[in-house]
């Protein structure tokens, strides 16, 4: 219509005018969108913090030492929000958090250790130790495929006539093949010459990851990268010498010490949860190629598009600081932190 009037909704009433710039820049290599250019009428504000790590890790440690530096200059934790794209990446700041005796709430999510698939990681790694464990056998049964309410009882029934998993394993006749495939899988885990944690994950993770490969949706997809990260976490626990028994029982103790929220924390969430929401201050981590972009993105006509916003969305979360983090695995990198 010749009469229609447009009108460009500009004007960012949260972000300083430095944030609002850099997420301008961000956004506008996207094709296809509204030609506007948000601005800000608050204060120019500081500069956007960079930081380039060498680890996932380090990445943590260094977030924990701008926190209490923050904290120093009178923010509070409730005014801190940590933004990721994924929520297996929580992981590592959960642990980190801990340590530091930062007090932390996940937003959207259940703690890592509380999710579904890592709790099935880890009956299976503590059977491994404990081929007794009468709760952890009877959780790792239920998440076989093929395997029924019927053959579980079945087989714990088994194990309570004086054996143990491998030996209820070895004398059960399971009535279909597919029973008998995923039972096999279990056994042959348990059954591992190789005792090292790395071995004994790997080798059921192979399994549910290609379940849930199978299954393919957005929930399953998380799931396959929260059981990913529990490998990471696995293999960098071992380069530090520990054993698959005392790995699960630091696991164990993590779970039981999980943070109970109170008002003053530090909010963890990933960014398509944040639409909508604002804080003082912001850290985007994990800013790295295959993690935001994500990897999927590559195969989707939009995919580079809808990481863009996403980042987008995450940047402008922030009032006045904002800090931006990515990691690399090369051991030469060391922190490049700008004012």
């Amino acid at each position: 219509r010749k009469d229609m009037k447009i009108y460009k909704l500009e004007q960012n009433y949260r972000s300083t005018q430095t944030i609002v710039n850099a997420s301008n820049v961000v956004i506008s290599y996207n094709d296809g969108r509204m030609d506007k250019t948000c601005f800000s009428k608050g204060e120019v504000g500081e500069k956007i913090s960079l930081c380039q790590c060498s680890t996932n890790i380090e990445e943590a440690m260094y977030v924990v030492k701008r926190i209490k530096q923050l904290l120093e200059k009178g923010y509070t934790y409730e005014d801190i929000m940590i933004l990721y794209r994924t929520n297996a990446q929580s992981r590592i700041f959960e642990e980190t958090f801990m340590r530091a005796n930062i007090p932390y709430s996940l937003v959207g999510a259940v703690s890592f250790n509380e999710r579904a698939e890592i709790k099935d990681c880890m009956s299976v790694l503590r059977l491994a130790c404990n081929k007794r464990d009468k709760y952890s056998f009877k959780r790792a049964l239920s998440t076989l495929d093929g395997v029924g309410a019927k053959a579980v009882n079945d087989l714990v029934a088994i194990m309570d006539t004086s054996q143990d998993a491998v030996e209820a394993l070895q004398s059960y006749s399971p009535r279909t093949k597919k029973a008998k495939e995923s039972l096999s899988i279990l056994l042959s885990t348990l059954n591992l010459i190789d005792r090292k944690p790395t071995a004994v994950l790997n080798k059921i993770a192979e399994y549910y990851i290609s379940q849930l490969t199978n299954v393919g949706d957005e929930k399953a997809l998380e799931r396959i990268d929260n059981i990913k990260e529990l490998q990471n976490v696995v293999a960098e626990k071992e380069l530090e010498g520990m054993a698959l028994q005392e790995f699960v029982m630091q696991m164990d103790l993590m779970s039981a010490n999980d943070n109970v929220a109170d008002s003053d924390t530090v909010t963890m969430l990933t960014i398509h949860a944040s639409k909508g929401l604002e804080s003082p201050v912001v850290f985007l981590v994990g800013v790295n190629d295959e993690i935001l972009p994500h990897g999927n993105c590559y195969s989707s006509p939009n995919g580079m598009q809808e990481e863009r916003r996403l980042l987008y969305v995450g940047m402008t979360r922030a009032e006045k600081k904002l800090y931006v983090s990515t990691y690399t695995d090369d051991s030469r990198k060391t922190y490049n932190d700008s004012p």
